[in-house]
């Protein structure tokens, strides 16, 4: 059964609208993406400064140890 004309047009109209929001979904979601994927990118640039420091530590750490005098065998 062929649709009216005016049911042809309302459902073209709401078949838009539909459309136009999923685009806005889906803009709204890609903002949200960026957003998140800029804190990782912060988080991983922290990360690396404290594993940079981490290993400072740990080369000091090894040079104590090597320092420190040998305990006799009992």
């Amino acid at each position: 059964m062929p649709l009216s004309n005016a049911n042809l047009e309302r459902r073209i109209e709401r078949n838009t609208n539909d459309i136009e929001a999923i685009y806005d979904i889906l803009t709204d979601h890609g903002s949200q993406l960026t957003d998140i994927k800029d804190k990782l990118e912060q988080h991983d640039r922290r990360f690396d400064g404290i594993d940079g420091r981490l290993d400072g530590i740990e080369g000091t750490l090894a040079e104590v140890l090597r320092r420190l005098p040998e305990q006799p065998a009992p």
